[in-house]
């Protein structure tokens, strides 16, 4: 990211957009890196996009912190384990974002005077697991496909970074202001506007 962020500087590029991640809310994803390792990358990186622009360039910038993926639901394997690890949070909620609304907010960067120099949180919805099966079943009319539990926990266990993770999401986790980012972006998913408008799963 840092050889692209210095050749955009040196090529005249007028705006910079980083995908990043959201980190505890607007305030603390500026100061809190995490001690996940992808989510400390990232705030190093946001860091040097921010020098580099407003020390080195007239290149404005937009930082996009999107949530957990929507999209990581799906009728695959990787779906199911997906489920099985939302589900290891307990009472717990995990906010969520669907890809299309990050396609959505990256296009309004290029487009909205408003999003220069700005770092803005993106997330559609709040829930717990057994929250998000009963939208799912209303909405879909059967059943979150699942795996089991202990499939989540194996990968958590076996992949540190996984579970360093979901450990962060259980103790602190995202806390993007929904309402008011809804009420920026009315088109904003929730998870069953995504599942009717967007998702992988099949309609009955």
């Amino acid at each position: 990211a840092k050889p692209l962020i210095d050749e955009s500087v040196k090529n005249g590029v007028e705006h910079f957009v980083f995908t990043s991640v959201e980190r505890g809310g607007s305030d603390k994803s500026e100061k809190n890196p995490t001690e996940i390792p992808h989510f400390a990358s990232k705030h190093r990186i946001e860091e040097y996009l921010k020098e580099k622009s407003n020390n080195e360039s007239k290149m404005s910038y937009t930082i996009l912190r999107p949530v957990a993926f929507m999209d990581n639901l799906n009728p695959s394997f990787f779906g199911k384990a997906f489920a099985s690890m939302w589900g290891g949070l307990g009472n717990k909620p995990l906010q969520l974002i669907s890809v299309h609304d990050i396609g959505l907010f990256g296009a309004r960067a290029f487009t909205d005077p408003s999003y220069k120099n700005r770092a803005v949180g993106l997330a559609g919805d709040e829930l717990t697991l057994a929250q998000g099966k009963k939208v799912f079943k209303d909405t879909m009319g059967y059943d979150l496909p699942e795996t089991y539990g202990f499939v989540g926990a194996g990968i958590k266990w076996m992949v540190t970074e996984v579970g360093t993770m979901f450990g962060w999401f259980k103790d602190e986790g995202y806390a993007v202001d929904i309402q008011a980012l809804r009420k920026e972006e009315p088109r904003l998913q929730d998870l069953s506007k995504w599942l009717k408008e967007s998702s992988k799963f099949p309609k009955e």
